[in-house]
């Protein structure tokens, strides 16, 4: 009886969430007991104080914060799938098309690339490289080992020949290869954009002789602009007919490239016309125009007028002005 009434002694205590529970005799009971405080006890006090802290952390972040996907940082992409493009239906000019402007060595990482994923063929050569710039329709560059030497040193490519001394150095693009060419962008095209600036430069400026009727100019009366090959002459030439004839008096620089390009045919850039104003001072009178910090506006002066008229066959001395 005494070692039955022994064997129903249970212990059973609880300290704040945590809870403790043993039943036997007293000497494992008190082992049990001992084990717990020294041990479990603390352990458990230490995770029930995380669990607190998470929770309150929990709460302070707001709602639209708590479901976002963390960023990776990696720098390989041997889990990271690439662009789905489906190889088998794409040539290599449609497919470098998407890739803009490409130096060299781009061109032959992306070779390499569309090498394995069309033809399955994970290794290439210099004659790869080669046949694709002629797929491609693209000049060769006259250096391509000297750019796969780069590549190598670069750690963009792999050297992976068998055999050393081998006619044909195989290659293999490496895991930063691949990373290369899945984060690649576009570049802009330089030439085109040269391109358009050259063209937007050579656009007319707006000007106030914009409505010149050229039949009012009376141009049978004066030599054909064609017959002088100083462009000076050119200018002084126009603004002395447009004078003479009461069409206007004032000019300013986009005023006199209008009348020779639009009127007169020829060919007149904003600088051309700014060198005759700078060289010939003595010929013009300026005025400063209203609102304008950077322009002015020209008036032929008398010694201009006597350059004019020189221009000019059998010319009457007789000229009409305000002066």
């Amino acid at each position: 009886m005494k070692e039955e009434q022994k064997m129903q002694n249970r212990v059973r205590f609880k300290i704040g969430g945590i809870e403790f529970e043993a039943e036997g005799d007293s000497d494992l009971i008190a082992r049990e007991r001992d084990q717990f405080i020294s041990t479990l006890f603390p352990l458990a006090v230490e995770a029930m104080g995380r669990t607190r802290d998470f929770v309150q952390a929990s709460l302070s972040i707001p709602a639209s914060e708590k479901y976002k996907v963390p960023q990776i940082d990696t720098d390989y992409t041997d889990n990271i799938p690439s662009v789905s493009i489906n190889f088998d239906n794409i040539s290599f000019i449609e497919y470098l098309k998407k890739k803009g402007d490409i130096s060299h060595k781009d061109f032959i990482l992306f070779a390499a690339y569309y090498n394995e994923k069309k033809y399955n063929e994970d290794k290439f050569s210099l004659d790869t490289i080669r046949r694709c710039y002629k797929e491609a329709r693209k000049q060769e560059s006259s250096n391509t080992s000297h750019y796969l030497t780069n590549l190598i040193k670069d750690g963009c490519i792999i050297d992976v020949s068998e055999k050393k001394g081998a006619s044909q150095t195989l290659y293999k693009l490496s895991n930063s290869g691949i990373s290369y060419i899945d984060n690649f962008q576009p570049k802009e095209n330089k030439r085109q954009k040269k391109a358009f600036k050259q063209k937007k430069s050579k656009a007319t400026a707006k000007s106030e002789y914009e409505g010149l009727n050229p039949d009012k100019l009376n141009l049978k009366k004066y030599p054909d602009l064609k017959a002088f090959k100083d462009f000076k002459d050119k200018v002084i030439l126009v603004l002395y007919i447009v004078t003479q004839e009461k069409q206007g008096e004032w000019f300013q620089t986009s005023d006199v490239v209008y009348i020779l390009t639009k009127i007169f045919g020829e060919s007149a850039t904003i600088a051309q016309v700014k060198g005759v104003f700078q060289r010939q001072k003595l010929w013009f009178l300026n005025e400063k125009i209203e609102g304008n910090k950077k322009e002015v506006k020209r008036k032929l002066l008398r010694e201009g007028i006597d350059y004019s008229k020189k221009l000019i066959p059998n010319e009457s001395k007789n000229y009409v002005t305000d002066e």
